[in-house]
């Protein structure tokens, strides 16, 4: 069995990528307008990409000052049981601790 190499990426996924993972995962479709105002809007994002395709996201939305929320925690069902959830949970709060002015990754 080949491996499979996960890479992590702090780089907006596009407003595409966004919808199809959104839409193979069950989460529902949305316009190409909201997607990319909701993913622009983001404090951080992070995604998993495997062989450049985007197989999971964590988004955080917040006031960039004092608080913050989990808006998405995506993973591809294909990649499911691989606890890549988990990994996304740890980049995002990897930052808990930083001034919020650091988080500003995605912009």
């Amino acid at each position: 069995m080949e491996a499979k190499e996960i890479v992590v990426s702090e780089a907006l996924p596009t407003v595409a990528e966004y919808i199809e993972l959104r839409t193979r995962t069950g989460w529902g479709s949305t316009d190409q307008e909201t997607a990319g105002k909701t993913l622009q809007a983001a404090t951080f994002t992070v995604s998993l990409r495997c062989n450049d395709r985007l197989i999971g996201l964590a988004r955080v939305m917040g006031d960039g000052i004092l608080y913050f929320f989990l808006a998405d925690l995506i993973v591809d069902p294909g990649f499911r049981g691989e606890k890549l959830g988990d990994r996304l949970m740890r980049l995002v709060t990897s930052d808990a601790p930083r001034p919020a002015r650091r988080l500003r990754w995605s912009r």
